[in-house]
């Protein structure tokens, strides 16, 4: 009966312990900062790559589809000196992005939703430059709802863009708080 007891303790120990280890590894490989923009942060779905399983996974605990290997999807929970995006404050994102066939920003709120935009409900000046307000109240041109409180999550996917020869990261835009 002991012996039993014993092996009925190691398998729930060796359940619970894989399954702790799958959980962490997903949410952190296929994660890597982007070197021309510390502040984003790049999550891998390359199939060739050996945490190709665990960056998909993330997406499907998200409830998402996860994007074509063709798509890049970066994501940013701080601005652009480094502090928590907070829902209460007001901030603003612009630069450039690169030609691409489609691309979307997401806003994850604290209160488990989220508000997105594509490229086809943006507003995008003709020097090609986009600005996008993430802000709790109404603010004219481009905006994602933010929520009153609590941290949030930005994230951008780029599909099918177009880069140099060389290049694999598009020059990313920066996020700076305009008022709290």
């Amino acid at each position: 009966m002991r012996g039993f007891l014993h092996m009925i303790f190691a398998l729930v120990a060796g359940v619970a312990i894989g399954w702790l280890s799958a959980v962490a590894m997903i949410e952190r490989f296929g994660v890597q900062a982007v070197a021309s923009s510390p502040f984003w942060k790049e999550r891998r779905t390359i199939t060739d790559s050996f945490v190709a399983p665990y960056a998909l996974s993330y997406y499907v605990n998200q409830g998402q589809l996860p994007p074509p290997g063709t798509a890049l999807y970066y994501m940013r929970d701080v601005d652009d000196e480094g502090n928590s995006l907070r829902g209460n404050c007001y901030y603003e994102l612009s630069g450039t992005l690169p030609e691409a066939r489609y691309f979307s920003f997401t806003l994850d709120r604290n209160d488990d939703t989220r508000t997105s935009l594509g490229a086809n409900q943006l507003i995008i000046e003709s020097n090609g430059t986009l600005k996008l307000a993430l802000a709790p109240y109404p603010v004219a041109g481009n905006r994602l709802l933010s929520s009153n409180s609590g941290d949030q999550m930005l994230s951008l996917t780029i599909h099918e863009p177009v880069l140099p020869d060389g290049v694999t990261t598009p020059p990313l835009p920066s996020l700076k708080k305009v008022q709290c």
